[in-house]
């Protein structure tokens, strides 16, 4: 499982270079008046690659912890354990972007990895199919294990996981106990090979998906699908898996990541790292726009910049890696580098975490390719226009009182306004991995959907123009946020219709297990036209890192699912609610922004210890221009800030950079400026965003 707060260690970690080997009884390293007989558990935490700074912590049967310690740099660790130990222990790795998990059955020293794979069989072990719960329930005697039982389990898993160790030409037997480097090679090559998704279930047991990282750009990836209770047999007839093949797909080597991939990963980013430790005169020459350093150009294929390009971004001030040309920008770190999957020209696929100095993090996604010395290079995804997709959830509330709230779940879909040799882009359509299109039109500062009309028909203007709705989230299924009906499991009915202009809801068809049937990687096709094209100018294709959840998920799975974990406090909208213009029940709330330079806000958390909430990485206030004379009558922009792990309150100002004129030349809301909402957004380390608006606007009655 991946965690947010994790990645805030990540980021102190890269600003602080502390790198603290594996201890015992809160020591680094086992005293001097240590006895020959202490007995130490030793091993690799690795996910693809070496996981840094993990923090492993050993609890036996009683629930004890009986030793802890944190991972050297190539993920090993060696911890000396209490004495009074129980043998049946379990290992959990906290990183920083996920939860790993392992167990051990020993009255001796020995070596026990934890991995990917050791996670997969801590799901299989535990009662509930949650690893993470597997240390409870050892402790409370719901669960029993000894070491036949633990090969029993890894035994099942390789028998699951063939098609791909056929492929790969290893053994599984290494990524458990024997000396397995994180350095992409041998059995280490099967992590960064596969990718694991674990979700809970109403009845107590846990849905497991496999993502398989073996097709190209175009190719959806295999994926095996179980449940933690379900007998072997099962799992390989419902999933189609024989030696070589899952679902009739065959698994070949040349699809998957070659030896070594995680190592060339974890290079790249530490030379980027390097770079950006340069001062910033040194980098570049900001009055030319041109990258100096070799260290800075040796990033890119045939070490020249020039040769980027990504979603439409280029190397420069305003485009692709603009910390390059900041002072903000030194001191930027690099990590936790990820394999996605192989271009079919053999490019490479990788995510990574970026922390600025300030401690701000964001996952984000690049396209490499080997160099003649075997190192990878920078070369981006050589697409002509922006747009990705990101499946959400979303609680909407309202800042009228008594109003109820709604949730959504979904698909957000980002493009900017764009040009093609001076023409715009009108629309884009859209393809979900299922075949159903959404034609996007275009908006005040993004491409959106259509405001729909009663009958589900796109509005147009007096122009004959299509109204745009502010948004571009594809909303699956929307319920009413009631306890009574979130919270018990009764089936919600899918909320009708409603005017509010950013708020679209299509004719719903979509039910839980539809939308849990949506591929965790799924492959969304974008289709990009100009007024004058009868033929798209572009066609690009984007692989979302997970699937949205269904309402279902979304209810079994908190507090890990951070749907409810932050809320702004109603001390902070008062100030706004003070400058309440007018209310009426069909237009709901007037709230004016004018001569304002900023608005503060502040949020607090539902979520109770011991749990963690991910923490929101950015508030968005979104507000309205309106145009009387223009038509549309309106412009809609939003204003943003990016948040650190730490912040429980920011202040987001009048902003310049939003592509809509909406402030003064000191900075001030103009005249006629309206709030329409504020945001507070979470990212998981899968790329799902988890959305709470306060929203100024009233539903249609």
């Amino acid at each position: 499982m991946r965690n947010q707060q994790g990645i805030y260690l990540f980021a102190v970690s890269v600003l602080t270079a502390l790198v603290i080997t594996g201890c015992g009884s809160n020591s680094n390293s086992p005293s001097a008046g240590t006895a020959p007989t202490a007995t130490v558990i030793s091993g690799i935490v690795a996910s693809g690659g070496p996981i840094e700074n993990a923090r492993v912590d050993i609890k036996d049967q009683t629930g004890k912890n009986v030793g802890s310690g944190v991972t050297a740099p190539d993920g090993s660790f060696s911890i000396e354990i209490d004495p009074s130990f129980s043998p049946h222990m379990v290992m959990t790795a906290t990183s920083a972007d996920e939860t790993l998990v392992s167990m051990v059955d020993t009255r001796v020293s020995t070596t026990v990895n934890v991995n990917t794979i050791s996670t997969l069989v801590a799901a299989l072990m535990s009662a509930s199919g949650n690893p993470s719960a597997l240390a409870a329930e050892l402790a409370s005697g719901q669960v029993t294990f000894d070491e036949k039982s633990i090969v029993a389990n890894w035994g099942k898993v390789e028998s699951i996981l063939k098609p791909l160790l056929t492929a790969l030409n290893t053994e599984i037997a290494g990524l458990r106990s024997g000396p397995a480097p994180a350095n992409g090679t041998g059995p280490d090559r099967l992590l960064d090979a596969l990718d694991i998704g674990i979700t809970k279930n109403a009845d107590n047991t846990s849905t497991i998906q496999i993502s398989i990282k073996s097709a190209g750009e175009e190719q959806e990836m295999p994926v095996i699908r179980f449940t933690n209770s379900m007998l072997l047999e099962r799992i390989l007839k419902d999933n189609g898996i024989t030696p070589t093949a899952i679902q009739n797909q065959a698994i070949q080597a040349a699809n998957l990541p070659a030896s070594g991939t995680s190592a060339q990963i974890a290079d790249l980013l530490k030379r980027m790292t390097a770079c950006f430790s340069l001062p910033v005169a040194t980098r570049v020459d900001i009055a030319a726009g041109t990258v100096t350093a070799p260290q800075c150009r040796t990033l890119f294929k045939n070490d020249d910049p020039a040769n980027y390009l990504h979603s439409g971004a280029v190397v420069g001030a305003a485009s692709a890696f603009p910390g390059l040309f900041a002072e903000s920008g030194t001191g930027a770190g690099y990590g936790q580098g990820t394999f996605e999957y192989r271009r079919d020209n053999g490019d490479i696929v990788f995510s990574f975490i970026s922390v600025s100095k300030t401690l701000v993090s964001r996952r984000e996604e690049s396209v490499a390719t080997p160099g003649r010395d075997g190192k990878l290079r920078l070369t981006g995804n050589q697409y002509r226009f922006a747009g990705s997709v990101n499946p959400m959830a979303e609680v909407r509330g309202y800042m009228q009182s008594g109003l109820g709230g709604l949730i959504s779940t979904g698909y957000d879909i980002k493009i900017p306004l764009q040009e093609i040799n001076d023409e715009k882009i009108v629309r884009v359509d859209v393809t979900s991995p299922r075949g159903v299109r959404y034609s996007l039109v275009r908006g005040s500062s993004s491409m959106t959907l259509p405001k729909l009309d009663s009958r589900f028909n796109p509005e147009v203007d007096d122009n004959s123009e299509i109204v745009d709705s502010s948004s571009a989230f594809v909303r699956l299924r929307v319920i009413t946020a009631t306890d009574s009906l979130f919270n018990d499991g009764k089936s919600a009915p899918a909320v009708p219709y409603t005017g509010e202009r950013d708020l679209q809801l299509p004719r719903q068809n979509e039910t839980d297990d539809t939308i849990a049937s949506y591929p965790p990687r799924g492959i969304w096709t974008l289709a990009y036209f100009t007024a004058n094209s009868q033929v798209p100018v572009a066609t690009q294709a984007v692989r979302t890192r997970a699937r949205a959840m269904s309402v279902e998920e979304l209810k079994n799975n908190r507090p890990r699912v951070p749907l409810y974990s932050y809320y702004l406090t109603d001390e902070s909208l008062k100030p706004l609610l003070d400058r309440l213009y007018s209310s009426s029940p069909g237009s709901g709330l007037y709230l004016s922004l004018q001569d304002l330079r900023s608005t503060s806000y502040a949020w607090s958390t539902l979520v109770p210890p011991p749990f963690t909430p991910l923490a929101p990485v950015s508030l968005r206030v979104m507000g309205t221009l309106l145009t009387p004379s223009s038509i549309p009558p309106f412009l809609d922009f939003v204003d943003n800030v990016d948040l650190s792990p730490d912040m429980k309150q920011a202040e987001v100002p009048c902003s310049f950079d939003t592509g809509v004129l909406h402030c003064d030349a000191q900075g001030r809301y103009l005249e006629n400026t309206w709030l329409d909402g504020v945001q507070l957004l979470s990212r998981d380390n899968y790329g799902r965003e988890f959305s709470y608006v306060a929203s100024t606007l009233r539903p249609a009655q």
